[in-house]
């Protein structure tokens, strides 16, 4: 298994890119984290879909080793919107020349495979997108109280004395608690940088986080335009490749209803409902994704019509 790294300039912006294989000539897959997670998250994922793909991973803008622009104005969103970042993976696309690939994208990851597809119908064969933020009309302002978690991102802990300490604090505690421990490793490895005193530092700070929460909030409050924030999500409605969304039956009742609303934008879009698995499916069920994944590659999936979920 050959695993290497390159850095490409996308957007005025120097992003960081990994990529495994094991034989260059299988087709491309790209996976995309989500806010605050960089990269290597995806390495179980990864490693077991290059026996078929070749498979790259992006830090997305802010996260990982790529470049941490400064917002447009703090509190804004601006510079660290859904439609950057979809800009963002289509120019890496564009550099790495890939094309017709398998895009999978987790959480706000998944948000930038399916507006980039929406917009670049060539770079994609099938998307795979778990829970995907994305605006729901029928969705409750009151709901948005769930994205808007400015304030505490910006308090957020940053520093800690070393990495173990890192891995056992977050270990104990939720969402953290129920991932994969090598998972939960390959994030504690790639998500903090060593500082010159022996500690480390989290890589995508808690300010930059903060943003991409309100711009995350602003979907949800459907105030975009008011913001400042063009509004992307008409682009979901013209993918014309396969797509399968999947929820979770632990994760938050917001996320299952917005991934049935990408459902019904999406023609002809197949639905999963994981009966076990919480909104952080790729660090906690890391093999079922793969499994997912290659049923819908094969053409194995169907359409599950979900009743709509309680709003808690």
């Amino acid at each position: 298994m050959n695993l290497t790294q390159t850095f490409v300039e996308v957007n005025e912006l120097r992003l960081h890119v990994l990529c495994w294989s094991e034989n260059a000539d299988r087709p491309p897959a790209i996976l995309v984290a989500g806010t605050g997670f960089p990269a290597l998250t995806w390495r179980v994922v990864a490693e077991r879909l290059a026996t078929e793909y070749v498979v790259y991973a992006l830090d997305r803008r802010g996260h990982g080793l790529s470049d941490k622009s400064e917002p447009v104005s703090t509190g804004s969103g601006l510079g660290y919107d859904f439609a950057d970042f979809a800009a963002d993976l289509i120019g890496v696309m564009d550099a790495l020349g890939v094309r017709g690939a398998y895009g999978i994208g987790h959480s706000a990851g998944g948000t930038d495979v399916l507006l980039a597809a929406g917009q670049r119908p060539d770079l994609f064969s099938r998307v795979m997108a778990m829970e995907p933020p994305i605006r729901d009309a029928a969705l409750p302002e009151s709901s948005s109280a769930n994205f808007n978690a400015e304030s505490a991102m910006r308090q957020r802990r940053s520093e800690f004395d070393s990495r173990p300490q890192v891995f056992a604090r977050y270990g104990s505690r939720p969402p953290f608690n129920v991932w994969r421990a090598s998972v939960l490793w390959d994030y504690v490895e790639a998500g903090f940088e060593d500082l010159p005193d022996g500690r480390v530092r989290l890589r995508c700070r808690p300010a930059l986080e903060a943003e991409m929460a309100v711009a995350i909030g602003a979907v949800m409050m459907q105030n975009r335009i008011a913001d400042g924030l063009s509004d992307p999500f008409p682009l979901i409605e013209q993918i014309s490749c396969p797509v399968l969304l999947t929820t979770g039956g632990l994760s938050q009742a917001v996320f299952q209803r917005m991934s049935q609303a990408a459902a019904r934008m999406i023609s002809g879009a197949a639905l999963r409902h994981l009966a076990d698995a919480t909104h952080f499916v790729p660090m906690q069920l890391p093999e079922e994704v793969v499994r997912l994944a290659r049923e819908f590659a094969r053409g194995h999936y169907q359409l599950i019509d979900l009743p709509s979920a309680p709003m808690t």
